[in-house]
């Protein structure tokens, strides 16, 4: 509840400002300096009043301790995330990986500690978070030099702050509105169903986590690129190439997943949790709809068109929210799959088919990829519901999207084997 509570109000009392951040460092000729303090100040700003709001928390029964860990966990998350934007913005991409390396490496540290060999338990965890991105924070501090992009005394352009907050502002519902996306179902779930309801499709969830880690980790990489690219002649031609490659890994991964679902849920999942293999499908193409939403948003960031971002992902989650109270009841687990499925293809479908005109050369609505994303949902549906001869089924579905992307792979394994070639001095 801590954790949750504080991924939901950090982009409320910071405004959104972190992305703001990020995107405004990336412009060439930027006053690095006056965007970074004015990012600092609304943090710090944010951070004072919840300093102030604590006591309503000792007041409603909560024990000091865990109040004391929410404001150090708010704290250091909300710091460790603008520095990071801070150092990936100014071009000091070293710094930002090795920041998130230290903070896999000392959460493991901290928890093993902490958990196993002092068995503090939840205290120890929520210490062990506190404490890895206090040492992100000491260690970005320290190698971007953040002292010299700190305006202390200076009065900063209110230009400057009416555009950053004019960006960040409308990220604040549309964070809001994803997190509804990604948790109102297990809520409603638990309500409607149970607890054993719930903790089914969270297992069935850990799934997508490799559709949703591979796609987080090149967004982060792409965000810098789109932007950098935006006023360069043949961007349109680079950011089709880029999404040509992206769908094809995503649609292929995922087509491949859910053939091997059954097998990777009697590896992963535990007898009683083995069930939850029939939710993954509609959560492993709801992911990759998701994946394709993140790249098109990279495209309006790239045009601080935020205002569509935030249009797009509320109104999926009025649809997930309404979907989902309509068919958990009767379908459970397999319903509220199902409603997140049908909410992230409305946000894909509106952030594609609404786009400046000035994108359309990039092909994001190409007819091949519109063809491999409904075999995605057919697959999804024939093994889900367990269709006649679904096995058969689905390899024909999976042999239909590799003749789609075949090209592709071609082109993907040539370019490998000439970059090996290069490598070994042969080229």
């Amino acid at each position: 509840m801590i954790t949750t509570t504080v991924s939901l109000i950090f982009p409320v009392l910071t405004m959104g400002i972190c992305d703001g951040v990020l995107r405004f460092c990336l412009d060439k000729d930027s006053d690095k300096k006056a965007i970074f303090t004015i990012g600092l100040r609304i943090v710090l700003a944010g951070t004072a009043l919840l300093v102030i709001a604590t006591p309503i928390l000792l007041v409603i029964g909560i024990p000091p301790l865990l109040v004391s860990m929410f404001l150090f966990t708010y704290i250091t998350v909300v710091f460790t995330n603008m520095l990071n934007q801070f150092s990936r913005g100014i071009g000091e991409t070293k710094v930002f990986a090795i920041s998130g390396f230290l903070a896999t490496a000392t959460t493991i540290g901290f928890n093993i500690l902490f958990l196993v060999g002092l068995k503090w338990g939840l205290a120890g965890y929520l210490l062990s978070t506190i404490l890895s991105n206090t040492v992100c924070i000491i260690y970005v501090c320290v190698a971007v030099g953040i002292k010299k992009y700190i305006y202390l005394n200076k009065k900063l352009p209110k230009e400057t702050q009416k555009e950053m907050l004019k960006y960040s502002v409308p990220l604040i519902p549309n964070s809001i509105a994803w997190w509804i996306n990604l948790s109102s179902s297990r809520y409603l779930l638990t309500f409607l169903v149970g607890a054993s309801a719930n903790g089914i499709y969270a297992v069935a969830n850990r799934l997508p986590t490799i559709i949703t880690s591979l796609s987080d980790v090149f967004i982060r990489a792409w965000q810098l690129s789109a932007v950098s690219e935006f006023n360069a002649e043949d961007r349109n031609s680079f950011y089709r190439r880029v999404y040509r490659y992206y769908n094809a890994v995503i649609v292929l991964g995922c087509s491949a997943i859910i053939l091997g679902i059954q097998v990777i849920a009697k590896i992963l999942f535990s007898a009683e949790f083995y069930e939850g293999w029939r939710i993954a499908p509609f959560l492993m193409v709801s992911a990759t709809f998701s994946a394709f939403s993140g790249f098109i948003g990279s495209l309006y960031t790239a045009c601080k068109n935020t205002r569509t971002i935030f249009h797009t992902t509320v109104m999926g989650a009025a649809i997930n929210l309404l979907l989902s109270v309509l068919l958990i009841p009767f379908l459970q687990g397999v319903g509220a799959g199902l409603a997140s499925l049908i909410s992230f293809i409305v946000i894909w479908a509106v952030r594609t088919f609404t786009i400046s005109s000035g994108f359309e050369s990039v092909q994001l609505g190409h007819p091949k990829y519109l063809l491999s994303y409904g075999l995605l949902i057919v697959q999804s549906c024939v093994l889900t519901f367990e269709c006649p001869y679904y096995y058969l089924l689905m390899i024909v579905i999976f042999a239909a999207i590799v003749l789609l992307y075949w090209e592709e792979i071609v082109s993907a394994v040539k370019g490998g084997y000439r970059f090996l070639k290069c490598k070994g001095g042969k080229v």
